[in-house]
C-alpha cells in the first residue's frame, strides 16, 4: 500500500513493477471520495496504463457500468460492483460479506 493522492502515484507505482510483470491496481470504496472529475480522470489513466485494473465500487461511482450488468444489482442489502477492466464480474458487499458472481462475467476458470 502506498499513501498519497491516487491520480498522482497511480502512473508512478505502475512504471515501477519488474519488467515482465503484470501489475494489479486493486481499490475498493475509494472513488467516491473523488469529484466526478478526478474520478474520469482516473479512469482514464487506468485505461492507458499496462496493467490489469480491478475496481470495487457502489454503482453510482461509475453508473455507465450499470448498463453492462447481465443481470440486475440486488436491491434487498447494499451492493457493490466488482469490475475487471472495466467489465462487471461481480456483486460485492461493501465490506466483503458477500460476494455473487455474475455468469457472463467470462472469467478463465480453473480446471478440476
Amino acid at each position: 500500500m502506498v499513501r498519497g493522492d491516487l491520480n498522482e502515484a497511480v502512473s508512478r507505482l505502475v512504471a515501477q513493477a519488474p519488467k515482465g510483470a503484470t501489475p494489479v491496481v486493486f481499490h475498493s470504496a475509494v472513488l467516491a471520495y473523488l469529484s466526478p472529475d478526478a474520478r474520469a480522470q482516473f479512469a482514464r489513466t487506468m485505461r492507458n496504463l499496462p496493467c490489469r485494473w480491478i475496481s470495487n465500487e457502489s454503482p453510482s461511482v461509475f453508473p455507465a457500468l450499470l448498463d453492462l450488468l447481465p443481470e440486475p444489482a440486488p436491491t434487498d442489502r447494499a451492493t457493490f460492483v466488482m469490475t475487471l477492466d472495466e467489465r462487471p464480474i461481480a456483486f460485492t458487499g461493501p465490506h466483503g460479506e458477500h460476494l455473487h458472481w455474475l455468469v457472463d462475467a467470462s472469467l478463465p476458470v480453473s480446471g478440476r
